[in-house]
């Protein structure tokens, strides 16, 4: 298993793990939104676009790649891969 060596918390972005909203916030209802720490139920459309346009910024603006999916090997590696330095 590959060693975790962090060198610096405010170097480039590299890969963001993106969990696109999904229907685990249909679980969500007025009665148990307080449970979930919700002020107000969310609209799950909305939600999806909204990650999608933060996805698509933090692409254009830091150049990240999104790792979707993220279980195992094969994410580990890719959000853990060194820079090429």
């Amino acid at each position: 298993m590959p060693t975790v060596r962090v060198t610096s918390e405010v170097g480039p972005l590299r890969a963001v793990l993106a969990n696109t909203p999904g229907n685990e916030l249909l679980a969500v209802t007025p009665r148990n939104r307080s449970d979930y720490l919700y002020e107000d139920l969310i609209d799950l459309e909305q939600a999806q676009r909204q990650h999608r346009r933060l996805e698509r910024a933090l692409i254009a603006i830091e150049g990240a790649e999104p790792v979707r999916g993220g279980r195992g090997p094969r994410c580990r590696e890719r959000l853990l891969r060194r820079d090429d330095l």
